[in-house]
């Protein structure tokens, strides 16, 4: 079991998701922030496996699938996308 870091924003994490089939380390490092590459490569093995469990083919050793990956480290994109819209919402009532 490893620690799966915090994200850096809710927009940052749902761009990547939608932009990105596959994941390489730059791309997690923008979901993540300032994060190693031994990080890196431990987020990749819980994609990886996860990827296994799902029967995704690995098409590139460099990348993971993305959606193999938010389920491996626990990242709920219906509840970012709630999160956003709520917050997107309270910024429209201050302006």
């Amino acid at each position: 079991m490893i620690n799966i870091p915090m994200i850096e924003s809710i927009e940052t994490a749902l761009d990547a998701y939608y932009k990105y089939p596959q994941l390489g380390n730059k791309e997690i490092r923008q979901i993540f922030g300032k994060i190693g590459s031994a990080k890196i490569c431990e987020l990749k093995k819980l994609a990886r496996d996860k990827m296994q469990d799902m029967e995704q083919p690995l098409w590139n050793n460099k990348t993971v699938n993305t959606d193999a990956a938010f389920i491996a480290w626990g990242i709920d994109v219906q509840m970012l996308e709630k999160r956003y819209a709520k917050l997107k919402k309270m910024e429209e009532g201050r302006a």
